[in-house]
Formats: structure tokens, sequence, C-alpha cells
């Protein structure tokens, strides 16, 4: 967009002019100064969309009927009276700056994707008035092309008037990637956890420093493992891959992470996340993936703290409607 009214020097008003040309010359003015408003704001509209990411900003007159034919050089069409409803979009090659678009607009539906992209338009000569459309296909006729949308949002049902110029902006959606591999939604899983009745503590921890605590671990909410099974607060598991999950809260413990440690082997498995919890909550959290592991192996979940937090050390209850939960461990077989 160039703006080109009041650029002209020699037509604006000076000191040196006598009073026939300087009259003459504010008479330009402020005649002009519409045209350079609508300039300033059709540029403002462009902007706006291409800070926005938009690929490509044109211009064009709109005619606010709804034939789906060729609206003529410079000029666009919604397809339906109610412009947020529209189904399609027709635009003729030409914009309204006399430039041939023919070229960008077939690019507007290239990529695979279903939704090819967005179409953004924009009252120029009030860029808070706009319209956006999902394109889903294009039609090519020689002279024009409609494109067929699908309404995503807009700022009023009409946001456009009849010979008013409209900036248009698309922002191309990326081309559809491969098929990935069907995701294993049944993975045998045991999961387990600490469950107390509402209102009861995590409790006590006993020991502070160096010396581990064993995290309660007293229900089996799921376990489709063959040869899997939970006793003593201590979880075993068959030979296998396995995605590991962990996670213990401390409260007013000061410094505090978990631990998993390996029964069968007597050695550390993983640690857990170094976290702080003052007069507050926080969970020390352990992840791992595709661990492998040679044989049927037992594990128990520890957790070490800096101080014992009282008789909320372990968890400070909700209190509201349902068990309170506290430590959790889960294994997912993988392979």
């Amino acid at each position: 967009m160039t703006i080109t009214a009041l650029t002209d020097l020699s037509k604006l008003p000076n000191q040196s002019q006598d009073q026939a040309t300087f009259d003459a010359n504010w008479a330009y003015v402020l005649e002009t100064m519409v045209l350079r408003a609508n300039q300033e704001n059709a540029l403002a509209a462009i902007m706006s969309s291409a800070g926005s990411g938009s690929a490509f900003s044109l211009q064009y007159k709109f005619d606010a009927g709804t034939a789906t034919t060729d609206p003529t050089a410079g000029w666009m069409r919604l397809a339906t009276a109610t412009q947020n409803l529209a189904n399609a979009v027709v635009l003729d090659e030409i914009g309204a700056d006399g430039v041939n678009n023919s070229v960008i607009l077939d690019l507007f539906d290239s990529s695979t994707s279903t939704i090819k992209g967005h179409l953004l338009l924009r009252n120029a000569a009030d860029p808070s008035k706009w319209l956006l459309l999902a394109v889903t296909g294009r039609a090519a006729t020689t002279g024009y092309r409609t494109f067929y949308t699908t309404p995503v949002a807009s700022s009023v049902a009409n946001p456009f008037a009849q010979a008013g110029l409209v900036v248009v902006s698309f922002s191309r959606t990326g081309d559809k990637g491969d098929t990935g591999a069907a995701a294993d939604l049944k993975a045998p899983t045991i999961y387990v956890r600490d469950e107390k009745s509402v209102g009861t503590t995590g409790g006590l921890f006993t020991n502070a420093g160096s010396t581990p605590n064993v995290r309660v671990l007293n229900a089996v909410k799921r376990n489709d493992i063959s040869g899997a099974s939970l006793a003593a607060n201590r979880v075993t598991v068959p030979a296998g891959t396995y995605n590991v999950f962990a996670r213990a809260p401390a409260y007013n413990t000061t410094a505090h992470r978990i631990a998993l440690w390996n029964v069968t082997a007597n050695s550390l498995f993983e640690i857990g996340t170094s976290e702080y919890a003052g007069s507050v909550q926080t969970d020390s959290i352990i992840q791992t993936r595709n661990t492998v592991l040679s044989v049927a192996t037992t594990f128990e979940l520890q957790h070490f703290v800096s101080a014992s937090g009282g008789s909320h050390g372990q968890g400070y209850p909700s209190g509201l409607v349902y068990n309170e939960v506290y430590a959790e461990l889960t294994f997912e077989k993988v392979a």
C-alpha cells in the first residue's frame, strides 16, 4: 500500500505563495484529507495483518452482491448476505491497485491439509471491523477465483459496506504430515498410590537427612500386567521395557526429593526432582522412558527430607469430598 495523498509538495500551501494560490492549495488539502486518512487506515490494516503472521495482504473493493460470478477487476464478493456466515469468497484476479494477483491467489489452497489456511478480511477504513474465514477449497475460473470457506470469527455480522476497500490477508496452513505409527493406548500398566480417607494427613516423616522414608503405597488402581503385584508398600513387575512415573508430596520439610529403590538389586534405580517445601506443599517427580528390566524386579518409593514437616509432612489433606491421594507410582509395560 502506497500513500499518495498530500505528498505533492507543489500543491501544499506555504508562505511564499500569493493569496489565490495559497487558498487553492488549502482547498486541495481539505479535499484530500479524507483520501489520505483512508490510505493510512488501509496501510494500518495491511501492517496489522502482516504483524499477525499473514503471508499475503491484497486490496479489493467490496461488492455487496452475493453472486459467485466474476466480480470484475478490482472487486470481491461474499456468497452470503450476512457476511460472517460466508461459505465462499469470490476475488477477481485484478486487485483494487490494478495488480494481477492470480499467482498469489492460486497459492491459497496449495496446502495438503483439510484446512488450507485462513482468510482475514479487514475494513481498510476501520481495521477494527474484520472477518476471519477458514479456507477449505478453491475453484479457478478465467479472470477470478472462488474460495470455499467456513466462518471462524468476526467483529460484527457485516463489517463491510458497498464499494468500501477491503484488505484481504491469507495465512497458509502447513502441509499434512505423514501418518505416524498408531499409539498403543492399551499398554499393560500397574498404577498404585497412597490413598487415605478424606481429611486424613499423609503422615509424619520419621527420618530426616540421608536416611530414607518409605512411602506408603496401599491402593492398586489398575493392574493388567501379568506377574505384577503390590505388597507391603512394594511393587513387583516382570522383566520387560517400561515407562515409569512416580510422584510424592512433602509439606513444610524444606528440601526434599524422592528416589525409586531397586529392592531386588539393592541399588538406586532413579532419583526424583530436587524440591523445596516451606509452609507449602510441593511434589518431587520421577519419570523415565523405555527402561529395560532383564529380570522380575521389586521396587519401593523412598523420600528424603531435611525436616519431618510434622503430622502433615507426607502431604496436607484437601478435606474435599473424596479420598486423599498422596504418593503415586506407575509402571507402563511398552515391550
